[in-house]
């Protein structure tokens, strides 16, 4: 079993993504598969980097969140009907951990409440300089296309989904539940991640690479990682490197997913799956 995720499988996903980020125009469902697609690729180089340092509790602090990359991926690209319509969904719900920084400031030291939404409008690209310019449009049009993007019927005041539109007077005053609803959520049975993965069949992997992992993510049981030799406490380190193969089959699968929506390049990404599969197959054998 190999010990890295290897580069002559991380290459040819690497190149469908540069093809990808080089096709089209600015678009949501462009930012988010490929700002998902980058992010995973970036979090397998340095899962290799730190293996390869035999920094391990590391290793599997990343396992976790590359895992939930990947979980996002899998449902995004579930069915092509609604690709789309997830991704909005996906980007929109952001407000959200803006909203909460914004009404948890009394209790951070990150400086002024105004310099903070400052920053944050400029960073979610409308200028101050606009003439929508201030926090009360901003949550309004955020919330308004998040709902948008989650397919239920109805919005009275006692389902989950209901909102009011709010004036820059009373913009943090009041905040609603749809403002904690989980952006994959879009049947009301997904309230929560490990919901998420039931829906997808995933539970086998959560159970090898997410449950073991909450150790290390949350700092919990670390005496379990000391041994005793020769009269010295030793600090160890371990993963299992057969948790690395629901990785190395993500990258071919993500492979055809970014060819399902290229239909102008797919000699091309037929290539690069081709070689990566190659390379799957060899370092699996081998």
């Amino acid at each position: 079993m190999q010990k890295v995720i290897e580069s002559n499988l991380l290459n040819p996903y690497k190149k469908t993504l540069e093809l990808y980020g080089t096709y089209g125009n600015d678009s949501i469902k462009k930012r988010v598969i490929l700002g998902l697609s980058l992010s995973l690729l970036s979090r397998m180089n340095d899962i290799n980097l730190l293996i390869e340092k035999n920094s391990l509790d590391s290793v599997q602090a990343l396992m976790r969140i590359a895992f939930e990359t990947q979980t996002y991926i899998i449902y995004l690209f579930k069915d092509s009907n609604k690709l789309s319509q997830r991704c909005d969904a996906y980007y929109y719900s952001s407000y959200q951990k803006f909203l909460y920084y914004l009404t948890h400031m009394q209790d951070l030291s990150l400086g002024s409440k105004d310099d903070l939404i400052t920053k944050c409008i400029n960073d979610h690209f409308f200028s101050l300089n606009d003439e929508n310019n201030n926090l009360a449009w901003y949550l309004n049009h955020f919330r308004d296309s998040f709902r948008n993007s989650i397919p239920i019927k109805g919005n009275g005041k006692k389902n989950s989904l209901f909102y009011e539109h709010i004036s820059e007077i009373n913009a943090l005053q009041k905040t609603y539940k749809i403002d904690h609803r989980e952006w994959y959520n879009d049947d009301d049975k997904k309230g929560s991640f490990l919901a998420l993965v039931k829906s997808l069949k995933l539970l086998t992997q959560y159970a090898a690479l997410y449950t073991p992992t909450s150790d290390i993510v949350h700092s919990d049981n670390i005496l379990n990682h000391f041994q005793l030799e020769n009269s010295e406490l030793i600090y160890s380190e371990s993963f299992d490197p057969s948790m690395l193969v629901f990785f190395r089959e993500g990258i071919l699968k993500n492979i055809r997913r970014i060819r399902s929506i290229l239909p102008d390049f797919q000699d091309e990404i037929t290539q690069y799956f081709h070689d990566a599969q190659q390379a799957f197959i060899s370092n699996h054998y081998n």
